[in-house]
């Protein structure tokens, strides 16, 4: 007797549990991310089987048959709009990997409006006939419900195995954790709608129609995996993302792969791309040169970025693992932040250090260019007064000796004109800022480059060796890498005071170039060796040293991707070795 109370009640039950699980389920998406396009899709859909349900209570409930006719076209809304509220949730829910769905998304509305009005307006041609059960009144499909459920049927297959595709080809961990879930969820409506209220029905057999109770729970195993993962499968942010995407920087989600699975407002600001462009794109496609690690241990590394318009902008890229709530993957936080401002403000930062420089070099260079004047003066002088001389009519023999000695004392003193130019035009093209690009550097002619602007401020008796191996073009910026050679060099130089020797050789590695800077000098205290690289620090009297030569010399080597080390013991001299990357141009 109980059972078959409980067979008789069965469809009442079936609806109120999908009233609750189909209303429950579309509030929990909604809150997980109610600025979210597809949360927003996937509650309205959940919303509209919740009503399907009440409208089947109505039915089964009402009085007579056209009553229960009324509330089957009362509750069309819920069941005629399930295809395009689909169609339209897989193209938003992963783009643009669901863009292909876009262009059919307004015909599929309009042809389901079609649908619900010929449902309210020419009942008959919906619902075939009315009949009484134990359970109460069942309507029977007619010919237009079968259009409906087989355009539904349509729409629902090919999106919800694309959407179960979709997840088992991502590289994320956390979506493949609840992929069996997500299948299941996609199974059953597909399944269950079919069979249990079209097929069975329009048979004649009697059934229980579970197709709105089969959405409820697919809703429900969405919000379920959503809570226990910490993320919603159709779309991840929220209050979070709005706040991400106010932000200036640039942040994505990018997979293992280097795939980006989602990206920021700011992403789209800093490369002129919109967001359904950067999502689906690999992350080697914006940055220029190597790729930050996407792996487990956070990284930071400075590069350039590609923008639209064919233009690359300086950034830095931090990377961070991302997990859900379970700990499984979720790919990597990648923020890419415009470094246009700290650029300028770094180039202008080497600009002044390069002209402290050539301030200190001042006294050496002026005394360099005065031996090569002095010696043009004083030839000029002899010059004078040999025309004087020879205004007089002397001899042939001796005016024959004055014209010999006046072409030497003119060669010489061009020589010496000559000299003082190329000390001007090197300090020139040293102090001159440059522009910034990396191009293919020959080490040894910029070295030469930056000895002879040194070397004024080298004592007599100080001895350059060179080494100079042969090595492959290294990739710099030209005037930035002369600033951190000539600090190199005039550190040395300090350190050895009237003499002693510095020799400078450089030599390849793997994928690098060296250039090792040594003296044999007094050395670096053990005291003040890890405050070498600190902003203001010196060794030198006050008044003679900015304490900014190694602090921007190893930025510069950092900026080119280099690494910079130092050697050194007091008494015992030091070694300095800068490691560039290869051109690879």
């Amino acid at each position: 007797m109980y059972a078959e109370e409980a067979l008789v009640n069965l469809p009442i039950l079936i609806a109120l549990l999908t009233i609750v699980i189909g209303a429950a389920s579309a509030a929990a998406i909604l809150v997980q991310g109610p600025g979210i396009r597809a949360n927003q899709l996937a509650g309205l859909l959940l919303a509209g089987v919740a009503w399907w349900a009440v409208g089947d209570v109505v039915r089964l409930l009402a009085p007579d048959a056209v009553w229960a006719t009324r509330a089957a076209a009362l509750s069309a809304p819920g069941w005629v709009f399930i295809g395009p509220l689909t169609l339209h949730l897989v193209s938003v829910m992963r783009a643009p990997a669901g863009a292909w769905a876009r262009p059919f998304v307004p015909f599929s509305y309009a042809l389901s409006a079609v649908f619900l009005a010929a449902a309210w307006l020419q009942p008959g041609w919906m619902f075939e006939k009315v009949a009484r059960e134990p359970a109460g009144w069942v309507v029977f499909p007619g010919p237009g419900v079968l259009v409906v459920k087989l355009a539904t049927l349509a729409h629902v297959i090919p999106v919800g195995t694309y959407a179960v595709s979709l997840l088992q080809r991502s590289p994320s961990a956390s979506d493949q954790a609840r992929l069996k879930w997500l299948a299941a969820g996609v199974a059953f409506p597909i399944i269950a709608i079919p069979v249990f209220n079209v097929l069975l029905p329009l048979l004649g057999q009697p059934s229980v129609r579970v197709g709105n109770l089969a959405l409820a729970t697919f809703g429900a195993l969405v919000a379920w995996t959503a809570h226990l993962h910490g993320t919603s499968p159709l779309g991840r942010g929220g209050f979070a993302r709005q706040i991400v995407d106010a932000h200036p920087d640039g942040v994505a989600v990018v997979f293992h792969a280097g795939e980006i699975g989602s990206a920021s407002e700011g992403l789209t600001r800093l490369t002129g791309r919109p967001v359904a462009l950067l999502e689906g794109q690999s992350l080697d496609t914006l940055l220029e040169g190597p790729l930050p690690e996407l792996g487990p241990e956070p990284s930071t590394m400075e590069t350039h970025l590609r923008v639209a318009d064919g233009t690359r902008i300086p950034v830095t890229v931090d990377t961070r693992p991302l997990a859900d709530r379970r700990g499984l993957d979720l790919g990597c936080v990648v923020v890419i932040r415009d470094l246009r401002e700290v650029a300028d403000l770094r180039s202008q930062l080497v600009t002044s250090g390069r002209l402290a420089s050539v301030g200190q070099l001042a006294a050496g260079i002026a005394h360099e260019i005065n031996n090569p004047m002095a010696f043009v003066r004083t030839n000029l002088t002899l010059l004078r007064e040999h025309w004087q001389r020879m205004e007089k009519e002397p001899p042939p023999a001796e005016r024959e000796h004055l014209l010999c000695e006046a072409d030497e004392l003119l060669e010489e003193s061009l020589e010496g004109v000559e000299r003082a130019c190329a000390i001007v035009r090197d300090v020139n093209a040293f102090s001159h800022a440059g522009t910034g690009e990396r191009e293919p550097v020959e080490l040894a002619e910029l070295l030469e480059n930056v000895l002879r602007v040194a070397s004024p401020h080298l004592h007599r008796d100080v001895r350059v060796v060179r080494r100079f191996g042969s090595i492959p073009a290294a990739d710099g910026a030209p005037q930035e890498l002369k600033q951190v050679f000539l600090n190199l060099l005039l550190n040395a130089a300090q350190a050895l005071g009237e003499q002693g020797t510095i020799t400078i050789e450089t030599f390849g590695e793997s994928n690098a170039v060296v250039v090792r800077v040594c003296d044999d000098g007094c050395g670096i205290p053990e005291a003040d060796r890890e405050k070498v690289f600190d902003p203001f620090f010196t060794t030198k009297p006050v008044g003679e040293g900015t304490g900014m030569g190694l602090f921007i010399s190893y930025q510069i080597v950092r900026n080119h991707g280099g690494e910079f080390s130092i050697e050194s013991a007091s008494g015992q001299g030091t070694r300095v070795s800068v490691r560039l990357p290869i051109h690879s141009g």
